[in-house]
């Protein structure tokens, strides 16, 4: 195999710096732009950061640092779109408009799942996970629904394997028990994702 040896000699310097000059300059462009203060950029953690802080509120600070986040989504588009209009007195390029409709989606979504991360840290505060769960009865699906009945709650049961597979609801329960005591748990169980 013949080897071929880098020849930078070929290139012109000039436009080796240049090139350099250019990458380097894009790199501060984007570091400059992700410390702006709004989801999802590192400057919107910065202010989620800082607003839990001084509130004490974990909640607060997501909500502020989205609603920021969907601000500077807006003033990007009139930024790009806009400004070009009335300054310069030019439609934008197609280019223009294709990279500021991917960037404006990218900073809506992660400016609006910061915004129902504080929904829903604020629905969680002071509550327990006793608070929101439901006690289930772990039972075999070859008991019958009449002992299962005297539980009074939904059942869980297990797959072949003996992990937790089913669930039946204390009314479902109730309901066949009423009329058929004997019927095995299998009759009214319900398969589960328990992810």
């Amino acid at each position: 195999m013949l080897a071929l040896p880098l020849r930078f000699d070929l290139i012109p310097s000039i436009e080796l710096a240049q090139f350099i000059l250019i990458v380097a300059l894009v790199n501060v462009f984007l570091a400059l732009f992700n410390l702006l203060p709004g989801m999802p950029l590192d400057g919107g953690q910065l202010v989620m950061a800082l607003v839990w802080k001084v509130t004490g509120r974990a909640h607060r600070g997501w909500t502020v640092a989205g609603y920021l986040g969907q601000v500077l989504a807006v003033g990007v588009v009139a930024w790009v779109l806009v400004r070009p209009l009335f300054l310069d007195g030019r439609i934008p390029r197609l280019w223009e408009v294709a990279w500021v409709v991917l960037l404006f989606r990218s900073m809506w979504q992660g400016a609006s799942a910061a915004k129902l991360r504080g929904v829903v840290l604020r629905a969680l505060t002071g509550r327990s996970a006793a608070d929101v769960a439901t006690p289930v009865t772990y039972l075999l699906p070859s008991t019958p629904v009449g002992s299962a009945a005297t539980a009074g709650t939904d059942v869980l049961a297990p797959d072949a394997t003996g992990q937790p597979a089913f669930l039946a609801t204390a009314v479902a329960i109730s309901a066949v028990a009423s009329q058929r005591p004997e019927t095995p748990l299998s009759g009214v169980l319900s398969r589960v994702d328990l992810g």
